[in-house]
């Protein structure tokens, strides 16, 4: 089976890497669906669970029936090497695989499996580390099945192995992706302000300046690095982080407001 070579790629993902988790996955299981509609896997997340547990993979052996039900798995996949990975789905019927809050690739609709090589896939760019991982599954009528396998750098086509998947210990509570934070402006002079946004989380983001909210106004002295952490349904998520350049210099610079004419003063490009 042809390999990935070690490779680095654009834009690679941050690794959640998270403390205290144990192997395996986390599950939700679930006997109804939005709209009845089985051929969504997404509808599952309207619904109330029938059971929750853990199992050691991807394994379809905690259903209550053979028809109209769907799974929800939550957990960690650790990525051996920085590099781009591809994830492949086979299902009856649907699937969809999900790293952090990015699709990366989706098995859609109601259908049989697939012959090997024909099955959907993706690829992202992922740093070394544990990184969070869903899979949704959703089964109407007929024959079902899952598969999910990868391909990366040193790694062939294949399985994920059990040992490769870890969950958040006790009470099913998986803490969620870390939040995606960005800084406008990311370059400032002494006394001026940036504001930093994080995206991604649906419940409190808690800064590490010990305010809490979706969007804080910083004004460091010195150039300085900020995290975040995304807390749902009392989960915490590793560490988001951006930084914010402060350049030298600045003297003579003025900011704020001035007789109510102006409000911010670009020190870069403020003459006089």
């Amino acid at each position: 089976m042809p390999q990935h070579p070690p490779s680095t790629c654009a834009n690679p993902r941050n690794p959640d890497n998270p403390s205290g988790t144990v192997s395996g996955l986390n599950y939700k299981y679930y006997q109804s669906i939005a709209g009845n509609n089985w051929c969504d896997a997404t509808g599952l997340a309207s619904q109330s669970t029938t059971s929750t547990g853990n199992v050691a993979n991807f394994s379809l052996a905690p259903k209550q029936r053979e028809s109209d039900f769907g799974f929800e798995y939550t957990g960690f996949i650790d990525i051996p090497a920085e590099g781009n990975y591809t994830f492949y789905l086979n299902s009856d019927d649907e699937s969809r695989l999900y790293i952090g809050i990015q699709q990366v690739v989706a098995h859609a609709g109601c259908h049989g499996t697939l012959p090997n090589g024909q099955e959907p896939s993706g690829q992202i760019c992922l740093k070394a580390g544990k990184h969070a991982l869903k899979v949704l599954f959703s089964q109407g009528g007929g024959g079902y099945g899952l598969e999910v396998q990868w391909q990366g750098p040193n790694i062939g086509k294949q399985t994920i192995a059990n040992d490769r998947l870890s969950r958040a210990a006790g009470g099913g509570c998986t803490p969620p992706a870390a939040p995606s934070l960005s800084a406008s402006p990311t370059s400032i002079n002494a006394g001026q302000s940036s504001t930093l946004s994080a995206s991604g989380c649906g419940g409190t983001v808690a800064w590490s300046t010990g305010q809490t909210g979706n969007s804080i106004t910083v004004s460091p002295a010195q150039t300085t690095t900020y995290t975040a952490t995304c807390s749902e349904s009392g989960c915490v998520s590793g560490n988001g982080n951006v930084t914010i350049t402060v350049n030298g210099g600045g003297g003579g610079c003025a900011t704020g407001n001035f007789n109510g004419h102006l409000d911010y003063v670009d020190c870069a490009n403020f003459g006089g």
